[in-house]
């Protein structure tokens, strides 16, 4: 016969319940601090070109 020693006792552990406050905004998921609008097609590519600038000047500091 095989006895389990955890399931035969009920060693009350007391269990704390979640109390979210403000719940509705864990609904949807994380969201941006600030949304950015891009208003012409120009803009996005302005941008694309300056995080690719960015990108290229990168010089990893692997010393510190």
């Amino acid at each position: 016969s095989i006895e389990y020693e955890d399931l035969g006792k009920n060693n009350s552990v007391k269990t704390i319940a979640l109390n979210l406050k403000k719940s509705d905004r864990y609904y949807h998921g994380p969201t941006p601090i600030q949304s950015l609008q891009y208003a012409t097609s120009q803009d996005i590519i302005n941008s694309f070109q300056s995080i690719r600038q960015e990108m290229e000047a990168y010089a990893p500091k692997l010393t510190q």
